[in-house]
């Protein structure tokens, strides 16, 4: 859904932010990879930074992304689009002009966030009611959706 909205936003060198090597990881970048093919969008695999979710992880791929050209990031976290925001701005990089961000997560961060931050946003607490049900053996009920939440972070190009 994020990849697909900064293709629709004109954006062809997307990076994938911060994700980790384990399940969430691993779905992330499978619907990143199944955007860019729905596009035919060749993808690099230096477009992919992996990490922990964290804000310094966020912050430590600005520079590759700069020697990348890259004009778009999926952020695997809020924390993690938050580093990269920082980074840019301390470059005096224009967001979103010269780089777009759109965070997965949700959070309090994206409304506090300079510029506020487009996110895929998650319901946390359906979440957990799910999760606790598999826990004590019921089964999950549903998926729980996602949302797309735009806010300033986004720019077409």
């Amino acid at each position: 859904m994020a990849t697909k909205y900064l293709i629709s936003h004109g954006h062809l060198t997307i990076g994938l932010a911060g994700i980790d090597h384990y399940h969430t990881g691993s779905q992330r970048l499978a619907g990143y990879q199944a955007a860019l093919k729905d596009y035919s969008i060749h993808g690099q695999a230096e477009w992919v930074q992996p990490g922990d979710y964290s804000y310094q992880a966020g912050y430590n791929v600005f520079n590759a992304y700069q020697e990348l050209g890259i004009t778009g990031v999926v952020a695997a976290s809020d924390m993690t689009a938050a580093g990269l925001q920082k980074a840019a701005q301390e470059s005096n990089v224009k967001l979103p002009g010269a780089l777009s961000v759109v965070s997965i997560d949700g959070t309090l961060i994206c409304d506090i966030a300079t510029p506020a931050l487009t996110s895929v946003t998650q319901n946390f607490v359906q979440i957990g009611i799910e999760s606790v049900n598999c826990l004590v053996g019921k089964s999950a009920t549903r998926l729980v959706p996602v949302t797309l939440v735009e806010r300033e972070s986004v720019a077409t190009i």
